[in-house]
């Protein structure tokens, strides 16, 4: 698709791009916050640094431009008239980047969610897909990983206290031995003196 716009306008438009923190990304993860999906931005130690990643169901979220990512069939995929070669070079050069991410993504064990600009338009609908793909994340963890993403976490007091040893019913802490008597402390230079070295034992 050829694109609709002067060169002048095209110019302008290319400098207002931003890297991240873009509208789109906005609406996304307003909409997982209202779900009650709790999330993580930008994490650098992951391959494509993913706009949005949910640790608890091993998903993360790329929020796409449909100019630069080329999504096809969406009227914002154009291709500016001038300089079409050097256009089509990076267009091909940020699919086959996408593309490398997500293999990268998938064989460190992630699932990769992408969300198109023009998506982001019809909050309703974008609702439905997100909870529907979320949902079928959690479903497709192991036992153990679904259950801490849907409960507390194994770092909770309640499960930290489960760690304990167990006092055994009606005893009681105490300094004494299993003697019944109470050791005696060392007389040593420094120590505390005993009872019968203070003299004042009773009659």
């Amino acid at each position: 698709m050829v694109d609709r716009v002067d060169r002048q306008t095209r110019r302008r438009m290319m400098a207002s791009v931003r890297g991240s923190d873009t509208a789109p990304e906005r609406r996304v993860r307003s909409l997982l916050h209202r779900l009650g999906f709790r999330f993580r931005l930008q994490r650098r130690d992951l391959p494509g640094t993913p706009d949005i990643v949910l640790p608890r169901l091993q998903t993360v979220v790329f929020v796409h431009g449909c100019f630069w990512h080329r999504h096809l069939g969406c009227s914002r995929c154009t291709t500016p008239a001038t300089r079409t070669a050097f256009w089509n070079g990076k267009f091909l050069a940020n699919v086959a980047r996408d593309a490398r991410v997500r293999r990268q993504l998938v064989r460190l064990g992630w699932k990769v969610l992408v969300v198109w600009e023009c998506e982001t338009r019809d909050i309703d609908r974008l609702e439905r897909r997100l909870v529907r793909r979320l949902s079928g994340a959690a479903k497709s963890l192991p036992a153990k990983s679904a259950a801490r993403a849907s409960g507390p976490s194994s770092s909770s007091p309640a499960s930290a206290a489960s760690d304990l040893p167990p006092i055994v019913s009606g005893s009681r802490p105490s300094g004494r031995t299993t003697s019944g008597r109470t050791p005696r402390r060392s007389t040593s230079t420094g120590s505390v003196p005993t009872r019968s070295s203070r003299g004042t034992s009773r009659s």
